[in-house]
């Protein structure tokens, strides 16, 4: 095939892969990102974490194939002498003589055909072949659609933040189920265990916050179930046993159990005087356990007897030792369960503060107090006389709620109303919301701050009295102050005592069921 001919196909075929490449990208790419803006625009309304990256990975991907396949295959040499001809005006002159060129023998015409072809090839050049990038509408539409997938993917939207808030939420619930699969592998016993590893499940799979906390309200209450009703008054019959037997021991040794061994040792040596003393003890511990370990407080009397009798007291009190191993490992079974259900009740308050912080982003406005001329504070009247008394604020008239009032001959009129307080609360020595200080030891949530145990507080008014004048003294400390703070802020404080309170003291079942069932209705 003649030089020109040959050079003139180069450079076509050169110009061609060239074209169909930028002219494939630019429609792949606006074709991709028009399904991605699609996609995308759905992705802000539902969460799909994996949309932006498919848009990302479809158009790398279309890119790529277009580059691989252009290469790949590239146009062939007849292929190319068309286009030249047609793009050029050669009529068919470049084609036939393609054509012919392969054709191991030709004639003269055909030979002077060929010249002629390479004659026309050496005097053209490609101006006028064709441009790489395709017309203005193509490249317009692509970059449309491209600039409509970018404002789509950039700027955060509704299922962003969705996405980001069950992200968290998820972390927040593997966390906490950590906890509960470490509190169960120091569980005491097997049903323990495995009630809080079904527990950390349930939480691993719960939808929302407000499920979890509902899956561990209903979790504190299985294990509720599981506790010996007869544990906690076993375990304060034995603390009293203890402590009797720290003022009059029965034998060497610091616990019940040591001391009971050591007169079962010494049972044959004892004198008959010290039998008669061992006895009378032993009847008195049986008689003080009477109604709340009655298997145990059978046994001593058991072994009261037989020492009295002279009887085979060592076997006797081998009987009260394992009666007192029982009870031993009934408490510690009801305290192994009180931990889980503190474990479990400290994740459900982790919860319930994370969803709070989440939900509704407390903290905004928090702090702001209202009040109608309660609280330790001042308080003048309006008229002829100035209270002292009990207000939040100051207050305008009289009817001042507790404390003492003096004034310099008059009455306060009207009512006496409140301001608005804003902010964070003073200190409980000044005015505003804040109970006076107070032993702790008398301020439990069974005994609220309000007024010494016993003391009833009350003020009575004359509703025909326009000037509400006060009718009435008040005993002991008066009515204190009612913070007027919304009961979410310090619920969980009131909760928290009133729990341990349920797992520190000896309360019958059924009112603790009520104590935490008031609760865990609260907090939902």
């Amino acid at each position: 095939m003649p030089e020109p001919i040959t050079r003139i196909i180069a450079r076509a075929r050169r110009r061609l892969q060239g074209m169909y490449l930028w002219r494939r990208v630019i429609a792949v790419v606006g074709i991709v990102a028009t399904f991605g803006a699609l996609l995308l625009g759905i992705a802000r309304r539902v969460i799909m974490p994996w949309a932006e990256p498919a848009v990302i990975v479809a158009v790398i991907g279309a890119v790529l194939v277009v580059f691989a396949w252009t290469l790949i295959r590239p146009p062939s040499r007849r292929r190319i002498a068309l286009e030249v001809d047609q793009r050029l005006g050669g009529r068919d002159q470049i084609s036939t003589a393609v054509e012919l060129s392969e054709r191991e023998r030709r004639s003269a015409i055909e030979n002077r055909q060929i010249s002629r072809a390479a004659s026309w090839a050496e005097a053209r050049s490609l101006d006028g072949f064709g441009k790489l990038l395709p017309g203005w509408r193509v490249i317009a539409l692509s970059v449309l659609a491209v600039g409509a997938a970018i404002a789509l993917a950039v700027p955060a939207s509704p299922a962003d933040a969705a996405l980001e808030d069950r992200q968290e939420i998820e972390e927040i619930l593997d966390a906490q189920a950590v906890i509960l699969e470490e509190a169960a592998e120091e569980a005491a016993t097997e049903d323990i265990a495995e009630r809080l590893r079904e527990a950390a499940e349930e939480l691993r799979e719960a939808g929302s916050l407000d499920d979890a906390e509902r899956l561990l309200g209903d979790t504190r209450q299985e294990l509720q179930e599981l506790e010996d009703p007869a544990a906690l008054p076993l375990k304060t019959a034995l603390a009293g046993m203890e402590r009797k037997l720290d003022k009059e021991p029965l034998g060497a040794g610091d616990t019940a159990q040591e001391q009971l061994q050591s007169l079962r040792d010494q049972a044959g040596e004892l004198t008959d005087a010290e039998r008669q003393q061992a006895a009378q003890q032993l009847s008195d511990l049986a008689d003080g356990l009477e109604g709340s370990a009655g298997d145990l407080g059978d046994a001593l009397q058991e072994a009261a007897d037989q020492l009295e009798a002279g009887g085979d007291a060592a076997a006797a009190i081998d009987g009260a030792l394992s009666e007192l191993s029982d009870a031993l490992q009934r408490i510690a079974a009801s305290g192994d369960l009180a931990d889980a259900r503190a474990t479990v009740r400290q994740v459900q308050g982790d919860v319930a503060d994370a969803a709070d912080r989440i939900g509704d982003g407390q903290g905004d406005g928090q702090g702001q107090g209202q009040g109608q001329g309660q609280g330790q504070g001042q308080g003048q009247g309006q008229g002829q006389g100035q209270g002292q008394g009990q207000g939040q604020g100051q207050g305008q008239g009289g009817n001042v709620t507790g404390g003492n009032v003096s004034g310099g001959g008059g009455n306060n009129q009207g009512g006496v109303t409140g301001g608005v307080g804003q902010g964070d609360f003073p200190d409980p020595t000044g005015e505003g919301d804040q109970d006076p200080a107070r032993d702790p030891a008398q301020s439990t949530v069974f005994d609220p701050v309000g007024a010494d145990r016993g003391d009833e507080n009350r003020v009575d008014f004359d509703p025909s009295d326009p000037t509400g004048a006060i009718q009435g003294t008040t005993s002991g400390q008066g009515t204190e102050n009612v913070p007027l703070v919304p009961y979410q802020d310090r619920f969980a404080e009131y909760q928290q005592q009133a729990l341990d309170a349920l797992d520190r003291i000896a309360i019958p079942g059924n009112l603790q069921s009520v104590v935490r069932d008031y609760f865990i209705e609260l907090g939902q």
